[in-house]
């Protein structure tokens, strides 16, 4: 039984969960890098394991959690009944599994619960009869870099329950499961929104024409899903992804999303747009980043900076142009002068990111020092390229990531060499005959 007393019990339980929120936020920010979130990870890991000793004393106020809408709330509860000494919060655990709208939560406390009794109640949840729990454990267990039969992703696949199925299809894109294609086909269309991304996600790791035309039309929607289906066309590229992303940056709600993905396609062609897009006063900050990561600008030391930065002209603190308060302030005149005198010069039809063509090397040098939207993108990009690499999880403790490393450096020096199945291609290969 714990000692520890019960108000600095609910200190780590309240800093706990804090702090996952903080690393919710942390992988949309341009402001953190992989070292500003290993950090963080460093605190919230003490809290949470603060937490866990204290039990039971705190599970009487943590037990809510598990069945709360938030995801951060959703994934403490999880992580404490997964790690902890007592036997009751675990099964209390397995039934919110099975019905608990913190899905996403509980899911991600899963994938990052730590030590022996958390591994043993997993596998205890891989050999349960219900389809639910079993697929929670094996998402768990293959987003740690284990394996699962082909004839349970199909079984999982077949149910009827959304989170099955979601789990399912997690898995599928991991290990990249042939012989699933026609579920997959189905889930594109799954009425459950989280569902049928997923199911994207997987047919795009599996080359289905299927899935590209699908992440085409959600990239259609203004909503948060259609901006994450503009970033994974520009990951995946396809004859008409330019063209999509640039019709794109015309609809308000959608342009912030489609300059962002515009910038990870690399397409040269765009600074036109984007330089224009500067003077836009909602808009021009994020606009002033997607150069400055297209070319290599250092918009600062370029002198390139509004003298007296403008404030987003946007009413709505909920609104994610928020997020570019990040981002330095380019003075649209002076980044036109600049395109005009440095820039508009006729060039090979290649990718190019920091201003210089994409390579294998140059991405995997990134990986350190980038923001961890971009980051993410280039471990994600690897996954889409390169059949053979397993992938990296850019959601997982940093220090299940630093151990990957050397995996992708072997992986990505084969590219280059020649040796992968799939070579980076350039932008010649990405846009349509008619382009070239």
């Amino acid at each position: 039984m714990s000692g520890m007393r019960v108000d600095i019990a609910a200190e780590h339980l309240e800093d706990a969960v804090f702090l996952t929120r903080q690393r919710g936020v942390a992988f949309g920010s341009h402001a953190q890098t992989v070292r500003t979130l290993s950090d963080l990870e460093e605190r919230l890991l003490a809290h949470l394991d603060g937490a866990v000793l204290a039990q039971p004393v705190i599970w009487d106020v943590a037990r809510d959690f598990l069945g709360s809408k938030d995801p951060a709330e959703a994934f403490v509860g999880g992580f404490l009944a997964l790690c902890g000494d007592s036997p009751d919060p675990f099964s209390e655990f397995e039934g919110a599994l099975s019905g608990s709208p913190g899905a996403d939560g509980l899911r991600l406390a899963c994938r990052l619960a730590r030590g022996a009794a958390s591994t043993e109640r997993l596998e205890r949840l891989g050999r349960s009869e219900s389809s639910t729990l079993r697929s929670f454990a094996l998402d768990a267990a293959v987003f740690r870099g284990g394996t699962c039969e082909p004839r349970e992703v199909v079984a999982l696949l077949s149910g009827e329950e959304p989170r099955t199925i979601r789990n399912g299809l997690e898995i599928t894109a991991r290990l990249r499961t042939r012989g699933v294609e026609p579920a997959i086909r189905k889930c594109l269309k799954h009425a459950e929104p989280a569902v049928a991304a997923a199911a994207r996600r997987a047919g795009l790791l599996l080359g289905m024409g299927d899935a590209h035309a699908a992440t085409a039309e959600a990239a259609a929607q203004p909503t948060a899903e259609g901006a994450r289906a503009l970033a994974w066309l520009a990951m995946a590229g396809g004859a008409d992804a330019y063209d999509t992303l640039v019709g794109a940056t015309s609809d308000p709600k959608r342009a912030r999303a489609a300059f962002l993905a515009l910038a990870t396609f690399g397409h040269p062609g765009a600074t036109t747009l984007l330089v224009s897009a500067t003077a836009d006063p909602k808009l021009g900050r994020v606009a002033g980043h997607a150069l400055s990561a297209l070319h290599g600008l250092n918009l600062k030391g370029m002198g390139l900076l509004r003298k007296e930065p403008a404030r987003q002209a946007s009413g709505d603190e909920l609104d994610d142009t928020y997020l570019d308060d990040d981002f330095p302030d380019p003075d649209p005149e002076r980044i036109r002068i600049w395109w005009e005198g440095a820039g508009a010069q006729s060039a090979e039809p290649q990718r190019v990111r920091g201003g210089q063509p994409i390579s294998w090397k140059r991405m995997f040098d990134s990986l350190g020092a980038s923001p961890l939207p971009e980051r993410e993108a280039v471990l994600l990009e690897c996954r889409l390229r390169l059949p053979e690499f397993r992938g990296i999880e850019s959601r997982g403790w940093v220090s299940d990531q630093e151990r990957g490393l050397p995996g992708l450096r072997d992986t990505l020096e084969a590219a280059s060499k020649g040796r992968s199945a799939k070579t980076w291609p350039t932008l010649i290969d990405l846009l349509p005959q008619a382009r070239r």
